[in-house]
């Protein structure tokens, strides 16, 4: 099995990261302590999708993926 896909131009990994438990309680309020090191240890593995969605946390899934990956890379 091919361990990438082709979106556009882009190729990344099929292997995705769900962020529902990233923020404390799944789904609701801010991120967790160790969310910018979970982040940036799933990015070193190779994973280069992040699943999110506007009730993960009211937005602190996003802020805690923008601090984490930021600058980004591919």
């Amino acid at each position: 099995m091919n361990t990438t896909i082709r979106i556009g131009e882009t190729e990344i990994s099929r292997i995705g990261y769900g962020t529902l438990y990233l923020p404390v309680e799944r789904g609701f309020g801010p991120a967790r302590s160790n969310a910018l090191d979970l982040l940036k240890e799933a990015r070193n593995l190779g994973i280069q999708f992040f699943d999110t969605a506007d009730s993960y946390g009211n937005g602190s899934a996003e802020e805690a993926i923008r601090e984490a990956l930021h600058p980004y890379d591919n």
